[in-house]
């Protein structure tokens, strides 16, 4: 079990307060606090162990420390899987993944992920952190994801995407030659009959668990098919895949969705860029990843993409 340690220096504003006022402000959910209050070293003033009920006094030196429980059970067992680190720090780790790649383990696929790959990575380190998806992409999907090492940074961006204040942006081939960008609002259902596919439904169908919003923009048409620029304004499994479809352009090689094997030998889709900001500094954090080399011998030369069109 893995523990994350805060240090606050107390200012003026918060003199006479309560600790839990000062906890809530600061973004630590029900269950972070609960865990706080069951670690004995979990609330100090100083030195000393005190409850939430505990006025702060300015120039007090708050410490947290928060247990990070597993989020699974038996834990991710260690795997020895190639990993692309963009950016890593106490709190979060941002990857490349490639294709073929699942964010969780799946059935009969039970060391062969995101989260086994980072299990051997950080035990080669020495260092225990949990593991907090951020979202997940499908197996075959390529690029950027944001993984939270402990409970409050996976609190804070879970509360960022629910917000809808992570910017995801995606590049990916789609069938067919497309003459203008657009928008596809419509709720992504779970297929009748399946529990991988998933369809298109009606507007009246829509609830706040199923609406879908998908912005796209053309980079470039090629023979056989087009590059996109999109925006997730939404993330619901399979977004992407099913509404392209829906239009009548399937992701080239979409084997679920379109044809498979059909100009690429997966669905031919890239997690380019991702904006968010940082769960414990509040920094603004960017990041792009180049495009994959089966989707870059295809598109060619790259137009500037500007992520502000869509």
């Amino acid at each position: 079990m893995t523990t994350r340690k805060f240090v606050f220096q107390i200012g003026d504003e918060w003199d006479g307060k309560a600790v839990k006022a000062f906890l809530k402000y600061h973004g630590f959910s029900a269950a972070n606090v609960t865990a706080l209050k069951n670690n004995p070293r979990g609330i100090l003033i100083g030195n000393k162990r005190v409850t939430v009920l505990k006025q702060l006094h300015t120039g007090d030196l708050l410490t947290l420390r928060l247990r990070d429980r597993p989020d699974r059970e038996p834990p991710l067992a260690p795997s020895e899987i190639p990993l692309a680190i963009v950016y890593e720090d106490e709190d979060i780790i941002v990857i490349n993944k490639q294709a073929g790649l699942l964010t969780h383990p799946g059935p009969g696929q039970r060391n062969q992920s995101l989260g086994n790959a980072l299990a051997f990575y950080w035990q080669q380190q020495k260092k225990e952190y949990g593991y907090h998806p951020v979202s997940r992409l499908d197996k075959d999907t390529t690029g950027l994801l944001v993984v939270a090492k402990n409970a409050y940074a996976a609190g804070q961006l879970g509360d960022q995407v629910k917000r809808r204040a992570v910017d995801r942006w995606y590049v990916a081939l789609a069938e067919g030659e497309i003459q203008e960008g657009g928008t596809i609002d419509l709720p992504v259902l779970r297929a009748a009959g399946s529990v991988i596919r998933r369809t298109v439904g009606a507007k009246e169908q829509e609830t706040d668990k199923t609406r879908a919003v998908t912005h796209f923009s053309v980079l470039k048409t090629l023979p056989e098919c087009s590059l996109l620029l999109i925006k997730l304004e939404t993330g619901r499994t399979h977004q992407i895949r099913v509404h392209m479809s829906h239009i009548g352009h399937p992701l080239c090689g979409d084997w679920l969705y379109g044809r498979e094997g059909h100009i690429t030998k997966r669905p031919a889709l890239h997690s380019y860029a991702l904006r968010f900001c940082h769960p414990v500094t509040g920094e603004t954090m960017n990041f792009e990843a180049k495009l994959p080399q089966d989707i870059a011998e295809i598109a060619g030369d790259l137009p500037e993409i500007k992520r502000g069109i869509v």
